[in-house]
């Protein structure tokens, strides 16, 4: 193995940990900004509407 390969698979963990606890969270509040989210939508997803930029 090199050594290319090997820093890959040491860095692939904290990759993996960063883009679950960091850009997951951060995409899904990007779509929950851009909608017209309430409690009522949790019960079903076709409550939700999109309402792009009228939430700022």
């Amino acid at each position: 193995m090199s050594a290319r390969h090997a820093a890959w698979l040491f860095a692939a963990p904290a990759l993996a940990v960063i883009g679950v606890f960091f850009f997951l969270p951060v995409l899904a509040a990007l779509f929950v900004s851009l909608t017209d989210f309430d409690l009522y939508a949790l019960a079903d997803i076709r409550n939700l509407r999109f309402v792009g930029l009228g939430n700022y």
